[in-house]
């Protein structure tokens, strides 16, 4: 099964595009809003756009169902955006929080989801505007 971003687009508006130079926190000029989706979606639209999938949508192409992240965790509803990972840290993901929604990651569902990446071994920072809030690993007390 195949997915979309259909009409979310909220890493358009969260995250940056230097290839548009765009800012982040700043809606990418080619952003449908407030359906979703991209006004170049088809032809045209940056390479980079095209290759960038969350870690939901990413998660909805796995084969055992129990792996995909709920509907509820996909940004437009949560708020939240799970990535990028870091380019030169392939732990370290980014959760980027809208500001209009400053607890949104604060969330029971969102928290459980982070805790599972960090007890993988995995580093978070959440970023809420200009602040940013680094999370590292759960190890298991026997390996700790």
């Amino acid at each position: 099964m195949s997915f979309g971003c259909g009409s979310c687009n909220l890493c358009c508006k969260l995250l940056e595009i230097r290839d548009l130079q765009k800012p982040a926190r700043m809606w990418c000029w080619h952003a449908l809003r407030p359906h979703g989706g991209c006004a170049i979606h088809g032809e045209g639209k940056p390479e980079v756009c095209a290759r960038w999938e969350c870690l939901w949508l990413e998660s909805q192409c796995r084969v055992d169902p129990n792996d995909r992240m709920r509907w509820e965790l996909r940004p437009n509803n949560s708020h939240v955006v799970f990535g990028p990972r870091d380019q030169e840290d392939e732990t370290l993901l980014y959760v980027h929080v809208d500001p209009a929604y400053p607890t949104a990651w604060q969330a029971p569902e969102i928290q459980f989801q982070m805790e599972l990446i960090r007890r993988r071994g995995g580093k978070i920072e959440v970023i809420i505007g200009e602040t940013r809030q680094e999370f590292g690993p759960i190890y298991a007390e026997s390996e700790a």
